[in-house]
């Protein structure tokens, strides 16, 4: 069997067995990159649609995570990242079809997939609120079968009111994606410079002094050049420590096999 049919395969047998009724269309692509940095899978919410790169083995962990991204937009209604109501339905979800789990996937995501500025105290916050959210919710599960995730979604719904659609206002959800997914904040403050920078460069056209105006644009200039080299100087970090990562599995998994 080919990794593309490996792939698709465990897709299907995850997607069974987690109960999910509209499954996203899987899609396999050579490289999956966002800014310069390699990702093990997206789901793009307004296609539906969930890609992964063909070039790898299945891997669960990746596809339930993708797949948890898939149930809180069109079941709970979320449309952030990876804030509180996603990361109580991720920890559900591992809780539940990962026998082995050991309860850790709420820090282990907010450490990997947030961005290193976000305050300590959002941080704090949002893994509390998932935190109480995922216990009542188990609570509540105790004693019955197995439970489809798609159920698990309408209960955490229930405890997020104001974080689902209709209720969330767009500057909270800009804020949201910004605070809780590394490649959005990357992407945002790249606008945010541009902007900026077009902004100013206009309004120094009215100064009276010549000389000033001058230097403004080139003060302008340099903070943008500045901001975007930024972005992308932690795109390349982050691409290495991924691949670094990568070498080091395949070294792992050669060593035993032999």
């Amino acid at each position: 069997m080919s990794t593309k049919e490996a792939v698709e395969a465990r897709y299907a047998e995850i997607c069974d067995a987690l109960g999910i009724a509209s499954r996203p269309t899987l899609k396999l692509v050579p490289e999956l990159e966002q800014f310069s940095r390699r990702l093990a899978g997206v789901y793009v919410a307004r296609h539906h649609t969930l890609t992964l790169p063909a070039s790898d083995e299945p891997n669960d962990f990746v596809i339930v995570h993708e797949l948890c991204h898939s149930v809180a937009a069109r079941t709970i209604g979320y449309r952030g990242s990876h804030g509180a109501p996603y990361l109580a339905l991720l920890h559900l979800a591992c809780l539940h079809y990962f026998p082995s789990y050991n309860g850790t996937i709420i820090e282990l995501t907010v450490s990997g997939e947030w961005p290193l500025l976000v305050p300590r105290r959002w941080r704090e916050r949002e893994i509390e609120a998932a935190r109480q959210v995922a216990n009542l919710v188990q609570t509540e599960c105790e004693g019955a079968e197995r439970p489809s995730i798609e159920s698990l979604a309408e209960r955490v719904k229930h405890y997020f009111p104001e974080r689902v659609d209709g209720h969330m206002s767009m500057l909270g959800r800009w804020r949201d994606r910004a605070m809780t997914q590394k490649g959005v904040w990357m992407g945002y403050w790249c606008v945010f410079a541009t902007a900026l920078t077009l902004i100013l460069t206009y309004c120094a056209r009215w100064l009276p002094s010549a000389s000033f105006r001058g230097e403004l644009i080139v003060r302008v200039s340099c903070f943008w050049a500045g901001s975007v080299t930024c972005v992308l100087m932690i795109s390349a970090v982050q691409n290495l420590l991924n691949k670094v990562g990568d070498a080091k599995r395949r070294l792992r998994g050669i060593f035993k096999r032999s």
